[in-house]
């Protein structure tokens, strides 16, 4: 393997175990895997994009640091939300994504009572998902050295708009019928 094939393996080994630690992290926060507005989502987009910001400083003259910081970002993204109202989201594969929308809308031909979210939320995702690699494709092909700033600063703008739009939610007064 060479030198080539041990740093290949540290590079995979640093993500490896950067990942881990990212979700380890977002489940010492959060305690529980279901999604809910009033948790605190905002402030934690906010801290991952400021790691990505570090990250991104950091690449130059510490890549491995860089690598293990953004790997557990990525961690700690991915486990942020791993269920919607008691059901399992497979966020981590379109596959399993794509599995569970053929599912739930072959059971809605069949003529089952299917939710619409059932059917939004894979698609939602997969959405996301597609417009983030083509977005963050072009961002790495233009300019290959801001792209963890980039997205770092994207994180910081999604924690403020989740955080504005909870506590807006929180603010409406209740509708009283008389």
């Amino acid at each position: 393997m060479g030198d080539t094939g041990n740093f290949h393996i540290t590079n995979v080994t640093t993500a490896t175990c950067g990942f881990i630690l990212g979700a380890v992290f977002s489940g010492f926060l959060l305690h529980h895997p279901n999604l809910e507005i009033d948790k605190p989502y905002g402030r934690i987009l906010s801290g991952l994009g400021l790691f990505l910001i570090v990250a991104h400083f950091t690449f130059a003259p510490y890549p491995m640091t860089s690598i293990a910081i953004a790997s557990a970002v990525c961690g700690a993204q991915n486990a942020l939300a791993s269920r919607y109202r008691g059901v399992v989201l497979r966020t981590t594969h379109l596959t399993g994504l794509f599995t569970d929308f053929g599912i739930h809308l072959g059971m809605k031909f069949r003529g089952y009572k299917i939710e619409d979210w059932k059917l939004s939320i894979p698609i939602f995702i997969t959405l996301s998902f597609q417009i983030g690699a083509v977005v963050s494709s072009a961002f790495v092909l233009h300019d290959r050295g801001n792209w963890l700033l980039l997205t770092g600063m994207g994180y910081l703008l999604g924690g403020f708009i989740w955080s504005v739009y909870k506590r807006l939610r929180r603010t409406k007064p209740a509708l009283t019928v008389e």
